[in-house]
């Protein structure tokens, strides 16, 4: 069982980059990156790293719900190219598909893992805090001046 899903998230993740890759429209690429980021995840449950995974999915899907938004927000409708009609047909028999063929009830974690995992998050805000809180308002810097030049250009 552990083979054939593995078999089958590597080979929709081999096909979501690709899709990634090749798709002309932004919303398509983004929307193909989000569920390569969930396959991969995915692939992490499979490797019975469930933190890694649930990490994966908050950073990564984070980062990529933001730039879905500025992509929404700032590119003219008809440059956008969502048709969610398909996507609403495929999304949700893909999902159930992925759900049947994860292994639920196994783990072959170490008997310390969830004291790591528990610690983690005190470890992280006690001694990085500073680079933390750099990190998050450089990204916010960054989005702020991304809209102000995208939004120039549109106007301008």
């Amino acid at each position: 069982m552990d083979i054939l899903a593995f078999y089958v998230i590597s080979t929709l993740l081999v096909l979501m980059s690709v899709a990634v890759i090749f798709s002309r429209r932004l919303m398509h690429s983004l929307i193909f990156l989000f569920f390569f980021v969930v396959l991969v995840s995915a692939m992490f449950i499979l490797l019975a790293f469930p933190f890694l995974s649930v990490a994966e999915l908050i950073i990564y899907n984070g980062g990529i719900v933001v730039l879905l938004t500025v992509a929404a927000s700032l590119m003219p409708e008809e440059r956008l190219g969502f048709n969610g009609k398909k996507l609403l047909i495929i999304l949700p028999i893909l999902m159930i598909a992925l759900l049947l063929l994860l292994p639920f009830g196994q783990t072959n974690a170490a008997s310390g893992s969830q004291a790591v995992q528990s610690n983690l998050g005190l470890y992280l805000f006690s001694h990085y805090s500073l680079l933390i809180l750099v990190a998050a308002v450089t990204l916010i810097a960054s989005l702020i001046t991304a809209v102000y030049f995208i939004r120039s250009e549109v106007e301008g």
